[in-house]
């Protein structure tokens, strides 16, 4: 899409935008160009804006879920192991260890 937008000639946008849609059919950036560009009334212009808004919606739901997907694995797998360590640290480094020689004991290279 990044060829179809810098593109001077208007057939060459088009032909751009209905591959880019060919290749990734939720492409709505290429929808958005070809509603500006190919439309030859309103009618056929709104419904290539509305198709890339429900495009663009379904992919920000999807992006949403995934983000929440990652953050609830990362909270599940990294968060106790992080807190492991940390309040082992608190502890050893509390009683009288130097930073070297917990580091030496848990292999941290510095």
């Amino acid at each position: 899409m990044q060829t179809a937008w810098r593109e001077r000639n208007p057939e060459a946008r088009i032909k751009a935008a209905k591959e880019a849609i060919a290749l990734n059919p939720e492409c709505a950036t290429a929808y958005i160009l070809l509603a500006e560009e190919e439309a030859s009334d309103i009618t056929e212009a709104e419904l290539k804006f509305k198709e890339a808004y429900r495009i663009a919606e379904t992919n920000h739901r999807r992006s949403q879920q995934l983000q929440h997907q990652v953050q609830h694995h990362f909270q599940i797998i990294y968060c106790p192991l992080f807190h492991h360590y940390y309040f082992k640290s608190i502890l050893e480094f509390g009683h009288g260890i130097s930073t070297q020689e917990g580091h030496q004991r848990h292999d941290i290279h510095s």
